[in-house]
């Protein structure tokens, strides 16, 4: 399961002019991606929280699900630009289109739509480090 954000465009310019700053640019790269993480950091938890409690208790499934693998994955070269969140786990995939072990019904969208909530606050907190990282950028030239 992901999520993507939109604007990889910009991630990309932004990428290209961090490689192009040299040695200082190593610094630049490491901080935006630490706001990039950051931003990510209560969503992934409201996911896994909402694993836990929307999902049937019975049997250890929620308990096995929200012990899913959530990750952020941040390209800034290439043609995949972009942030995305995945989840990694047992039945992950599967409960969240609406299936329990291929048989039993549950609300789909535990995963997707909680991120999806979350999506413009992220979303804005992304590209204010992309600003803070371009300013910086522009303050070393």
């Amino acid at each position: 399961m992901q999520l993507e954000i939109r604007g990889a465009h910009q991630l990309g310019a932004l990428s290209k002019a961090m490689r192009s700053a040299g040695e200082g640019g190593k610094g630049l790269r490491r901080d935006l991606y630490r706001g990039i993480q950051r931003s990510t950091k209560e969503p992934k938890a409201a996911a896994k929280q909402t694993a836990a409690t929307e999902l049937p208790q019975r049997g250890g499934l929620a308990a096995e699900v929200a012990r899913a693998k959530v990750t952020t994955r941040t390209r800034g070269g290439g043609r995949n630009v972009g942030v995305r969140v995945e989840a990694k786990g047992k039945y992950v995939r599967t409960t969240d289109r609406g299936l329990i072990r291929g048989i039993q019904p549950v609300t789909p969208g535990w995963f997707t739509e909680t991120l999806q909530d979350a999506a413009p606050d992220v979303r804005r907190e992304i590209l204010q480090a992309m600003e803070s990282t371009a300013d910086a950028i522009r303050r070393s030239v």
